[in-house]
């Protein structure tokens, strides 16, 4: 009853029938503490109770789900190891270095991530690797470049970013649930401002609308690229091959066109303002009287109803 619950976004419905599911696995475990099938039940309801928390942005209570999953699974694999079981232990391991991180508790997201991406790699290495392996593996591999990013490691975060590239491509025709895509939205943005960052501000500009052809629709996303044209002002004030005027017109077209993203990013329901008013990737444009004027129309704006996040 928990998925059909699940199915039909009735997440407090769902929760009730996994954690009676959960009570009663662990009542049949006292009686029999090894038998694998009521060991796979109750590990089932742990993550299913997990998605759920995760959901409902209740990323502490989700994790400690994870990590209950964890336990029982590292039982399981004593029992009887496989692959099946290790592609299933990285996937639980990713999921808690995702909550660790959404938690603020980077450097454990990132220690766990590291040692979760260590297993999984000879994983991927095997023949025809599972589809869920692979989309795990893929966003594990941008979490970790994306903390790494945030914590200013940009020479670790660049080769994490890289080495997926080609796998975002692959699995975009075949994966096209939210997360997912918000993630390869975000890891070619992200991937703009490397190149941003070493100078090349044309080529990171320029790819602005591949970035929103991606998830047009997230407002997040429009944020995202504001972001990426204040790296851009950033690399003009220090490219010493241009006029002072050419540096003029570039800088104030960069400004033209972050404004006119944040402001689609209004219209589509963007209301970050705190993160508006601190994010130190908008520290260039943070000075431009129309930047106040912009903070002030999203001060205004009306609020926007919560969608599932599913």
């Amino acid at each position: 009853m928990g998925v059909a619950y699940h199915n039909m976004d009735k997440p407090a419905e769902a929760l009730r029938e996994y954690r009676a599911s959960i009570a009663d696995h662990k009542i049949v475990l006292d009686q029999i503490p090894n038998d694998e099938y009521t060991l796979n039940g109750l590990l089932n309801a742990y993550q299913n109770t997990a998605v759920i928390l995760r959901e409902q942005k209740q990323y502490k209570d989700g994790l400690t789900e994870d990590q209950n999953a964890r336990k029982l699974l590292l039982r399981l694999i004593e029992l009887a190891p496989n692959n099946e079981q290790r592609q299933r232990l990285f996937v639980i391991d990713s999921t808690i270095g995702y909550s660790l991180s959404w938690l603020g508790r980077s450097e454990e997201a990132e220690t766990v991530l590291n040692a979760a991406l260590a297993s999984a790699r000879s994983l991927m290495k095997e023949p025809s690797p599972s589809l869920t392996l692979q989309r795990y593996y893929v966003l594990a591999v941008y979490e970790l470049g994306r903390i790494k990013s945030n914590r200013k490691k940009y020479d670790e975060a660049e080769p994490l970013l890289r080495e997926v590239n080609d796998l975002f491509a692959k699995l975009a025709p075949m994966i096209r649930d939210s997360s997912f895509t918000m993630a390869r939205a975000s890891h070619a943005g992200m991937m703009a401002a490397i190149k941003a960052r070493k100078g090349d501000y044309a080529t990171a500009s320029k790819a602005i609308p591949t970035i929103l052809a991606i998830n047009p629709d997230e407002p997040s996303n429009y944020f995202n690229v504001t972001c990426l044209l204040g790296h851009c002002v950033t690399a003009v004030g220090k490219d010493r091959t241009i006029s002072e005027q050419v540096r003029k017109d570039l800088t104030a077209g960069y400004h033209e066109q972050a404004f006119g993203y944040l402001r689609q990013g209004i219209a589509k329901g963007f209301r970050d303002v705190e993160a508006t008013e601190t994010d130190a990737d908008l520290e260039p444009i943070r000075k431009h009287p129309e930047f106040a004027k912009i903070l002030d129309e999203m001060r205004k704006a009306p609020p926007v109803a919560p969608t599932p996040d599913k």
